[in-house]
């Protein structure tokens, strides 16, 4: 099919005397040039660069917010590789030390089985971790809930006993300082029972039982002395308010009535507990107990080593034994210690969050510059080609231009036109 639409072009610039030329560096292109650059087709060359230029400023902006990540990103890399390779340092030794001791049983038990001597085949290592693992774990929340259980059933107790008591006669004070008062026995007892389940000495449960005839003093001692010495501002008798001169000796005789003992109780209702923080401090900073015995004990403890326990006394066949179960028993422990460094070297490749992080987004960033690249030279490439079109159509334009302007003597006279290169067709679509 004939197109003729650069041909017309060519013709109509020439008609008009219009050529293309070059002015201190500019280059100014004719009405026809022109026309061919604003072809709909050509419209997608702005908005390619456009959109180059968008996506070299994104990518220029990940660039330059990379570095900020990038050292902390190493020095927390730089610390994680240190404790890991620590922990694997550990590992390695842990292995050596578990292969010599393995050799050092395999020997043992060649020579006996070279002298007769028939060893053990039993572990106990493994005896005590089943008993371990069969024990139930203790809840450490059941023991503050029960001592605050029994100590609301004995307030509770206590109050709808002493209930007349507590409303005519007692002030706030004196029943704060009583209910604390029980509070404190309670708590004093449940510490005496625990360490009388830790150490069978009697001193722990005569206290025990000092503690429960204190409780049990506060419990009903107000109650059975408010029925049977009412106190004075109880009796309410007519006589009372009477003008005669009999009232003071009938509240004298009320008063000489109640034992002196009776009113120092009951100014004194918390002396049950004094007395119990005064028996708990003999017990447990005069009297052995088994919590500073037992540091104690840990403080002298002999340190472990890796030479063979022998015992002093016993024949043949039991040092065998006891040197193959002591053998054994290393063996276990170091098995033990190699698989709690493997578990801790697991653990610390997947719990550092904010290496994690920062490896996420560090990898985030530089998957997100490599996708902006690929769009840019596929832009780029696209761009390329429109370019060439052009060059193209520029190239046809002035083949026409030069083969009209042949058959015209007059014109070729003043036109005298200068073609573009594809820097200037670049430089009009303002691409660098």
């Amino acid at each position: 099919m004939v197109n003729l639409y650069i041909y017309r072009l060519a013709k109509k610039d020439i008609h008009f005397n219009q050529a293309s030329y070059r002015d201190n560096g500019t280059f100014h292109f004719t009405p026809g040039q022109e026309e061919i650059f604003a072809q709909e087709k050509y419209k997608a060359i702005r908005r390619l660069k456009r959109d180059i230029e968008s996506l070299e400023e994104e990518r220029e902006d990940i660039l330059r917010e990379m570095p900020h990540y990038r050292p902390t990103y190493q020095r927390l890399e730089n610390g994680h590789s240190e404790k890991t390779g620590s922990l694997e340092k550990e590992l390695q030794q842990v292995e050596e030390q578990l292969g010599l001791k393995q050799g050092d049983l395999e020997r043992h038990k060649e020579d006996m089985q070279k002298r007769g001597v028939v060893l053990e085949n039993e572990e106990p290592e493994q005896e005590g971790e089943v008993e371990k693992e069969s024990m139930p774990k203790k809840k450490k929340w059941v023991l503050p809930v029960a001592i605050f259980l029994m100590y609301l059933v004995i307030e509770a107790f206590t109050y709808v006993t002493q209930i007349d008591s507590l409303r005519d006669v007692k002030s706030y004070e004196e029943i704060g300082s009583r209910v604390f008062a029980m509070f404190v026995l309670i708590l004093l007892f449940h510490i005496v029972a625990h360490m009388a389940r830790k150490s069978r000495k009697l001193v722990y449960n005569i206290s025990m039982g000092f503690y429960l005839l204190m409780i049990g003093i506060m419990m009903f001692a107000p109650t059975t002395l408010h029925y049977i010495y009412p106190e004075p501002s109880q009796i309410t008798d007519a006589s009372v308010w009477a003008l005669d001169e009999t009232t003071p000796l009938v509240e004298k005789n009320i008063y000489a009535a109640i034992p002196a003992w009776v009113e120092l109780y009951r100014k004194m209702e918390w002396a049950p507990a004094g007395l119990g923080i005064l028996v708990f401090l003999i017990v447990f900073f005069v009297v052995p107990n088994p919590f500073f015995s037992k540091k104690e004990e840990e403080m002298t403890a002999p340190e472990d080593s890796d030479e063979t326990v022998l015992p002093v006394d016993g024949d043949d066949y039991t040092w065998a034994n006891t040197v193959w179960r002591q053998l054994k028993r290393e063996m276990h422990g170091l098995r033990t210690k190699k698989g709690m460094i493997q578990a801790q070297i697991q653990q610390h490749k997947t719990s550092d969050e904010d290496l994690l992080l920062l490896r996420d987004k560090l990898e985030s960033m530089e998957k997100k510059a490599k996708t902006i690249d690929q769009s840019i030279n596929s832009k780029e490439v696209e761009l390329e080609e429109f370019l060439k079109a052009i060059q193209g159509e520029i190239n046809q334009y002035r083949a026409e231009y030069e083969d009209i302007l042949s058959g015209d003597e007059v014109k070729q006279a003043f036109l005298k036109p200068e073609w573009p290169t594809s820097k200037d067709i670049n430089k009009h679509f303002k691409i660098s």
